[in-house]
């Protein structure tokens, strides 16, 4: 049976793979465009906005996350804390330029973005809790120094 650290490691790199999986699942429909979006199929609209193809920095983050995930030792932990808030605050930033309209049902959410908002907020969870084990001597310096 695995630990509860090791649990919540191993989901956290499932979390990874799930979304950059969810890139390319669809995110939003525009159902006057009768177009559907997802992380790498963005369309120009006839206005001139263009949203960009946010799934390939969603998938470098990912990978640079799950590659610290493997990674024991402590700077990588907090490297990883940091870039999964950093994921979590860019994910959201995303989902509100995709929902943002000025109209009702001008635009229908699909469960693409869903997935990626859970597995990003899993990622944030695994990081916040790592599985590291400290070596006896640092245990003990660690505690000299705080009493």
């Amino acid at each position: 049976m695995l630990s509860k650290s090791k649990l919540i490691g191993k989901l956290g790199m499932i979390a990874c793979l799930v979304a950059i999986i969810s890139c390319f699942l669809p995110w939003v429909t525009f159902p006057t465009q009768n177009e559907t979006f997802t992380g790498f199929y963005v369309k120009k609209f006839p206005n001139g906005v263009y949203y960009g193809k946010p799934g390939i920095y969603i998938t470098m983050l990912s990978l640079f996350i799950l590659t610290l995930m493997l990674i024991q030792k402590l700077w990588a932990k907090r490297t990883n804390l940091f870039l999964s808030a950093f994921f979590v605050a860019f994910v959201m930033a995303v989902y509100i330029r995709f929902t943002n309209s000025l109209f009702e049902n001008e635009i229908t959410r699909r469960y693409g973005f869903l997935l990626l908002i859970i597995s990003s907020l899993i990622m944030l969870i695994s990081c916040m809790l790592p599985d590291m084990k400290l070596n006896q001597k640092k245990e003990e310096k660690i505690i000299d120094k705080a009493g």
